[in-house]
């Protein structure tokens, strides 16, 4: 890192070595050959230098159709009560808590995705709580990059009687350096042609198992249905 900011100050000083000599001389056909030569040298150098700068390589994502066919769709699965047979590495995180009321409510002030509620005779006095993620992939034109490592997870906290889906406390930016190409690179092939980026995403849910008994009361707000079993 020290050796290219080394050479960006030179390629500085001589900009500026060369503004006072223009400034003094009367320019020629040879001294506009060595600028031109030199110009080019410049954006070579920096474009071989963008190489060694500090980078992770996207995860490319082959095959993938978000608009195609929902068959695999995970939240379809688990609402027609095939919650098993679901991968268990798309489990991200589970909680269970022991619960003896009468009554639980659901609660949110930003989570927006589906919450599926399996009521079963198997427990008694206790609740269990999984969340599903499935792939995240970061689409340009027809290349999807997987970023499903950098997406955080939801959380969930049981207090009194409330069941609270927790949102993460910072936002991550990913940042993608074909979407934003330097200036010398800029100067050698143009503009960039990838176009503008958007977002595509798997099954995202909360899966809850209750005692067959349990009251469930939710906001509006909250998009919640209960399995098929």
């Amino acid at each position: 890192m020290g050796a290219i900011l080394s050479i960006i100050l030179i390629i500085i000083f001589w900009f500026i070595a060369m503004n006072k000599r223009l400034t003094q001389k009367s320019l020629t056909t040879k001294k506009l050959k060595l600028i031109f030569i030199g110009y080019i040298s410049i954006l070579i150098l920096g474009t071989v230098s963008a190489f060694f700068l500090p980078s992770s390589e996207a995860n490319m994502m082959e095959g993938l159709d978000p608009s195609g066919d929902m068959t695999d769709n995970l939240f379809m699965k688990a609402e027609q009560g095939e919650f098993s047979s679901i991968d268990k590495q798309r489990i991200a995180d589970s909680w269970e808590y022991s619960y003896t009321g009468e009554k639980l409510t659901l609660s949110s002030d930003s989570y927006e995705e589906g919450i599926l509620i399996e009521r079963t005779d198997e427990l008694k006095e206790a609740i269990e709580v999984f969340y599903i993620k499935d792939w995240q992939a970061l689409g340009v034109n027809a290349a999807y990059m997987d970023v499903s490592e950098y997406t955080p997870d939801m959380g969930v906290e049981l207090i009194s009687d409330t069941l609270e889906f927790v949102s993460p406390e910072e936002e991550i930016i990913i940042e993608l350096a074909f979407n934003e190409l330097g200036f010398p690179m800029k100067q050698m092939i143009g503009e960039s042609q990838f176009g503008n980026g958007y977002s595509s995403s798997g099954s995202r849910f909360f899966y809850i198992r209750v005692p067959e008994d349990l009251q469930i009361e939710f906001s509006e707000y909250l998009y919640v249905d209960y399995v098929n079993n």
